[in-house]
């Protein structure tokens, strides 16, 4: 059985709505704050707040909130957040783009009409722990530049890391490209911008059974942790 949304009464009457007693950004917060992430999407709500305060007529406001109550599309109490579920979103929309790419040149060379196989998905070969959120609406993707801090360690101890200098200098990292260990790729492609985590890397998407280039205290085959910060995507 599918969880029940939380009850949620109206906070403003049709008269405040009419008489604009009620701001756009209000409006806007309270939509992000409580509908759920299939009405945000259906709604196209997913940019930035403050995109959406100043790119929204207030009468389409007015009608999306209504829309809300009318349709009873509340988050329920074991929904995803947010911030989850557009990070979710991000990774489908790339995986989709990846697919559809390589079907049409599978197609173009061979010019034989393409077979659709069940792609089987490995389990991702690191753990993330957010520690502090991001604006939960920019995530990279595969050939964009970020800029990272980071700091590296090994059974507690740092190994590496950019973040010494008194003015620390953010690392350019083109995603996807294969300029940093797979886990660095995966991990950075769920994160919103802005966002800190901690990772935890399985040696296979890390440094492997070679020893590091950044430090020959990591053996072969050790699991590395990661404390990244994403402070811009493209800038």
């Amino acid at each position: 059985m599918a969880p029940e949304a939380v009850v949620t009464e109206q906070p403003w009457t049709e008269a405040d709505l009419k008489d604009e007693k009620v701001s756009k950004k209000e409006l806007v917060d309270y939509i992000l704050a409580n509908a759920n992430f299939d009405f945000i999407v259906a709604k196209k709500f997913t940019a930035k707040p403050a995109l959406l305060v100043k790119n929204t007529k207030r009468n389409d406001l007015v009608q999306i909130y209504k829309d809300l109550f009318a349709s009873s599309s509340f988050r329920s109490e074991s929904d995803p957040s947010l911030e989850e579920a557009l990070a979710k979103l991000a990774l489908e929309k790339q995986a989709a783009k990846k697919e559809t790419s390589g079907t049409a040149k599978a197609a173009e060379s061979t010019h034989v009409a393409p077979v659709k196989k069940e792609k089987v998905v490995a389990p991702p070969k690191y753990t993330k722990v957010i520690t502090s959120k991001g604006d939960s609406m920019n995530f990279p993707v595969n050939g964009d530049s970020v800029s990272v801090f980071y700091t590296g360690k090994y059974n507690g101890v740092v190994f590496d890391t950019n973040q010494v200098a008194k003015k620390p200098v953010a690392l350019k990292v083109q995603v996807g490209r294969n300029t940093v260990c797979r886990g660095w790729d995966e991990a950075l492609l769920t994160m919103s911008k802005n966002e800190k985590a901690t990772i935890t890397i399985e040696s296979e998407w890390a440094f492997g059974r070679k020893e590091s280039q950044s430090s020959s205290k990591i053996p072969p085959g050790a699991n590395v942790v990661y404390e990244l910060h994403l402070a811009g995507i493209n800038d």
